[in-house]
C-alpha cells in the first residue's frame, strides 16, 4: 500500500502581525508609563492655594492691626505690603515678582500690579512719608483677591494641562525608542493630544477661566511640550537645536515667540493670535 503525504509549508506570520504584535507592546508600555505618572503627579492641590489665600490676608490683617496701633509707621506699612503682595503674586502665576522692579512688571506682568508696586515705592524707600497706608493696605487686599480668584477659575485648565503634559512626555520617550515606521504614528498621537490641550485653553479663555494675560503662559506650555515630544528631547534648548536643525524655518518662526520670556497677550485678539498660532504650529510639524 502507498502512502502519500503532502507537507504543507511552515505557516509565516505576516509582517501585518508583527506590526500588531510591535503596537500592542508599545500600547501596553504607554498604559504602564501613563498610570504611573498619574499616581506619582503632585498638581496643585486647590486647598493649597486657600490655605495661601488665607494665610496672605491674615498677614495683612495683622499688618493693618499693627500700623492702628503705633507698632508700624507709613514707610514700614509700605514696605511690608508691597513684600506681601509680590510673595502672593508669584505664589500663584510663578511670576518673579518678588526680585522684579517696575519696569519688568510693568513688562511681564499686570498692569495693576505693577501701578501697585509703584505706588510702595516712594514711602517704602521715604524717611518720612505722608502716604495714605490705610488705603494702600485696602489695594493690597484687593489685588491679592482678585489674583486668587483668578487662580481659582484656572484650576480646571491647570489640570488638563499637567494630564496633557504627562501624555506628552510619555509619548516622547516611545518616539525616542520605538522602530522608525511607528514615528508618523506616535507623531500623531502627541499632535492629536496637543491639540485638545490647545481646545481646551481656547475654552477656558472663552468661559473667562484664564485671561488675556495667561493664555500665553498657558500656550507656551503646549507648544513647548509638544515640540520636546516630536522632536524626542527632554529639554527646551535641545529641541529647539533639533527644530532649527531641521530647517522648518515655518514652524521655526511660529515657536520662537512662545519661548520669549518678554512677551505677554495685552489684549484678546492677541490672545487669540496666541491660539490660533498655536494649532497653526502643531499642524506644520509633519
Amino acid at each position: 500500500m502507498k502512502y502519500s503525504v503532502d507537507l504543507e509549508a511552515p505557516f509565516v506570520f505576516s509582517t501585518y502581525w508583527y506590526a500588531v504584535g510591535i503596537l500592542l507592546i508599545i500600547f501596553g508600555r504607554l498604559l504602564f508609563l501613563f498610570f504611573r505618572r498619574i499616581l506619582r503627579m503632585d498638581p496643585e492641590p486647590p486647598l493649597k492655594v486657600d490655605r495661601t489665600y488665607k494665610s496672605c490676608m491674615k498677614r495683612i490683617a495683622e499688618i493693618e492691626r499693627r500700623y492702628s496701633s503705633g507698632e508700624l509707621d507709613t514707610r514700614a506699612a509700605h514696605g511690608q505690603m508691597s513684600s506681601e503682595v509680590r510673595g502672593f503674586v508669584q505664589e500663584m502665576t510663578g511670576l518673579q515678582a518678588q526680585t522684579m522692579v517696575y519696569d519688568e512688571l510693568r513688562k511681564r506682568g499686570r498692569p495693576e500690579l505693577a501701578e501697585l508696586i509703584k505706588e510702595y515705592y516712594g514711602p517704602e524707600f521715604s524717611y518720612i512719608s505722608e502716604a495714605d497706608a490705610v488705603q494702600a493696605i485696602e489695594k493690597g487686599r484687593t489685588l491679592v483677591t482678585e489674583e486668587y480668584k483668578r487662580s481659582v477659575k484656572a484650576r480646571g485648565v491647570k489640570a488638563a494641562a499637567a494630564f496633557r503634559a504627562v501624555m506628552n512626555e510619555d509619548l516622547g520617550g516611545l518616539l525616542r525608542r520605538a522602530p522608525g515606521f511607528l514615528t508618523p504614528a506616535l507623531t500623531d498621537l502627541i499632535r492629536s493630544n496637543t491639540r485638545k490641550w490647545i481646545v481646551r485653553i481656547d475654552k477656558a479663555f472663552r468661559r473667562e477661566e484664564i485671561d488675556m494675560y495667561g493664555v500665553h503662559k498657558q500656550m507656551s506650555a503646549a507648544v513647548a511640550s509638544f515640540l520636546r515630544a516630536v522632536t524626542g528631547t527632554r529639554s527646551d534648548s535641545a529641541a529647539l537645536d533639533v527644530l532649527r536643525a531641521s530647517g522648518r524655518s515655518g514652524v521655526t518662526a511660529l515657536a520662537d515667540a512662545y519661548y520669549e520670556p518678554e512677551y505677554v497677550c495685552r489684549s484678546e485678539r492677541e490672545a487669540q493670535l496666541s491660539i490660533e498660532k498655536g494649532k497653526e504650529l502643531i499642524e506644520k510639524w509633519v
